[in-house]
């Protein structure tokens, strides 16, 4: 196994407990799931998912169903 290092990076609280949760949820802790997305990233060459805009009538429906 090849030498680790430490990575930082700012995010929001709500965000890192948010993910943290759902993470464990799957049986994994934010670093593991972060080091998963590092290495998939590396395969696919590029993010592992396509990321475009959302529509704004997208955004509109989500909120009239889920105000929060």
């Amino acid at each position: 196994m090849s030498e680790t290092t430490t990575v930082s990076f700012r995010t929001d609280r709500e965000v890192k407990e948010e993910a943290k949760a759902l993470f464990e949820s799957m049986g994994m802790d934010l670093s593991t799931a972060l080091n998963v997305f590092l290495c998939q990233s590396i395969l696919d060459n590029g993010m592992p998912f396509t990321i475009m805009r959302e529509r704004p009538s997208n955004i509109k429906a989500r909120r009239q169903v889920d105000p929060a």
